[in-house]
């Protein structure tokens, strides 16, 4: 007995049919695809063929389904809308599980690297991708989630929460200390090595404005080492080679686990604020939500532990 199973029409032929359908004109729907009149009007030929049935009647100037276009145009319709929908729903589900950052070089070599493991585990399904930048970026444009931003806003476009005040005093690793000699009081750094920071960082990780600051004059701050970047100033500083202005969150992890040690107890300077970013536009994902109450809980928790050494 022959098979009665119709070999079914191309998935494009029923695109083409759908916009046909909904715009009842093939000029409109080829506008509409980016193709020719003559093309829409052939894929709708070769379907009518195919199904051996007219889809549409061609009025002066127009367009209209028959019977069985109703029919047809009623089911594809539906049947591409519910494809849409999850499509729509795939993509929110990617989507949510994964999280742009941008954060500074310091911040994320010496503060965030040391600790994601944390969220990590508590999010073991969490996709992260890094923008490891000093610059103020366009989040929207850049896909940037969340980012970690060091200064006084206010920024464009973005929500801002401020996070914690940033403080710095001198620290020097255990080996420089111990080959170097005991630092008793701020007028012993007098032929010490100091490492510097220059270029585009704030005057008060300079040390003749930050003595000047604390109210000591009379140091030699004779020049030891001079870097315009952060990083460098961190590693040479765990290297043993001169002491160093610098403080939490970024050293954080170096202070507990006794890499660095901190000098003259009490004696700091406050600076700037570091401030949680978000892109203005749009709502918060879940996800962001968590990532932000955890950094507020790790940088709490980071700091109270360099208070208690």
């Amino acid at each position: 007995m022959p098979s009665l199973k119709r070999k079914q029409p191309t998935a494009n032929s029923l695109v083409v049919f759908d916009v046909v359908s909904q715009r009842l004109s093939f000029t409109r729907a080829a506008e509409e695809l980016g193709t020719t009149r003559v093309a829409v009007s052939s894929q709708v030929k070769l379907l009518e063929d195919h199904l051996r049935v007219r889809l549409f009647d061609r009025l002066h100037r127009r367009l209209k389904l028959t019977p069985a276009g109703e029919t047809l145009a009623d089911s594809v319709t539906r049947s591409f809308r519910d494809i849409s929908v999850a499509l729509d729903r795939v993509v929110a589900s990617s989507i949510n599980h994964q999280l742009a950052i941008s954060v500074s070089q310091g911040m994320s070599s010496h503060w965030l690297m040391p600790r994601i493991y944390k969220f990590r585990r508590r999010f073991p399904e969490v996709d992260i991708r890094f923008q490891i930048t000093d610059s103020y970026v366009d989040l929207r444009a850049e896909g940037i989630d969340v980012a970690l931003r060091y200064g006084d806003g206010p920024w464009i476009g973005v929500r801002a929460k401020q996070l914690m005040r940033i403080y710095r005093f001198p620290v020097c690793s255990p080996d420089y200390l111990e080959k170097s000699g005991e630092l008793r009081s701020l007028e012993d750094l007098s032929g010490h090595e100091l490492l510097y920071l220059s270029g585009r960082y704030g005057r008060l990780t300079r040390w003749d404005e930050w003595l000047q600051m604390v109210g000591i004059e009379n140091v030699s701050t004779r020049r030891g080492l001079v870097f315009d970047d952060h990083n460098s100033l961190i590693e040479a500083v765990l290297a043993g080679q001169g002491v160093a202005l610098a403080g939490p969150p970024q050293i954080s992890h170096y202070l507990e686990n006794g890499k660095l040690v901190r000098l003259f107890d009490g004696i700091e300077t406050r600076h700037r604020y570091f401030w949680i970013i978000e892109p203005s536009e749009g709502p918060t994902k879940p996800l962001v939500s968590e990532f932000v109450t955890w950094l507020e809980e790790e940088m709490i928790g980071s700091v109270d532990s360099d208070e208690s050494q």
